[in-house]
């Protein structure tokens, strides 16, 4: 497919400063929540002529063709389907679409989102407009715009609030926009990782490989990610991915992204009004006790802003 792909002359965008920007999808097991994604995005105008990749993991217990289905209600014309015939798993996923999108498609930007985010209108273009309006007026080194953030304002407060964004380095990567800028700037120091990653099988994973995935991951965080001039590394992982009400702490692919982004001179911002809310059960830095303690699933999104 890719090879395929390689040989379409994609096109920009006026909506999006006229840069080669797409949007890329994954989803598994999940079409009920892919239903409501599928919905939210349909009510975005601005990807009338942008790529969208989605990518359907497989396997023996795989919902492909319920996905399938569903991905076919998407509106816009410039969808691409890559179904996998194995089990990839999240981690090989990603890695493998943001190669895609950036070294073998050679994209300026790419949108990032799974199949339990539900977006507000307007949100692509939202997103796109506050990268660069945050990379002219309030900090040049931005390299992720991420459209999450847990917002508990009364509608009231959010009218006050609608502009306003600040920088994180806590909390998933949920939704994001990336430059090709940022994400090249950090691809050797994710190398390593990405060996880690390629060695496990692809005809799914147990408990048993997360925990080894994990291990493996502060290794090379400790090893490659972070030189001298960094803070140190436990005092990191303790503030970014330590959940002090439930102790609980996953280091994936995402995990490795986020501390090796820290090492670089690039950041990632956020709103303070959130974009998106999160449907699923659990994500990948919470787990189900924190992820209802947080009520991330009863966030309401008030389009006050379209």
């Amino acid at each position: 497919m890719i090879e395929k792909l390689k040989n379409i002359n994609f096109t920009t965008s006026e909506i999006f400063d006229n840069k080669k920007l797409c949007v890329f999808l994954t989803t598994f097991n999940r079409p009920e929540m892919l239903q409501k994604v599928v919905e939210s995005m349909n009510l975005c105008d601005e990807l009338e002529n942008i790529p969208i990749f989605i990518y359907l993991d497989g396997g023996r217990n795989a919902k492909q063709e319920e996905n399938l289905q569903i991905v076919k209600q998407i509106r816009f014309k410039n969808k691409f389907v890559i179904k996998r015939s194995v089990n990839f798993g999240c981690d090989k996923n990603t890695i493998e679409m943001f190669n895609d999108v950036f070294d073998r498609l050679n994209f300026d930007y790419a949108f990032h989102v799974e199949d339990d985010f539900v977006f507000c209108k307007g949100y692509f273009k939202y997103c796109f407009n506050e990268f660069k309006r945050v990379q002219k007026e309030i900090d040049k080194n931005i390299g992720v715009f991420q459209g999450f953030s847990i917002c508990f304002l009364t509608p009231e407060d959010k009218k006050q609030k609608l502009d306003a964004v600040i920088p994180t380095e806590k909390d998933h990567l949920w939704g994001c926009l990336y430059s090709r800028e940022c994400y090249l700037s950090i691809k050797n120091k994710l190398s390593e990782y990405e060996k880690i990653v390629q060695k496990f099988p692809t005809n799914g994973f147990s408990k048993q490989y997360m925990i080894e995935v994990a291990k493996e991951t502060i290794a090379v965080c400790y090893n490659n990610i972070f030189d001298n001039s960094q803070q140190p590394m436990s005092k990191y992982i303790e503030d970014t991915f330590y959940n002090k009400f439930h102790q609980h702490f996953t280091a994936g692919w995402d995990g490795a992204f986020v501390l090796a982004l820290a090492s670089t001179k690039y950041k990632r911002y956020m709103p303070v009004v959130n974009r998106m809310i999160n449907i699923g059960d659990v994500g990948h830095h919470y787990s189900k006790e924190a992820f209802q303690f947080h009520k991330l699933h009863e966030i309401k999104l008030d389009e006050v802003w379209v």
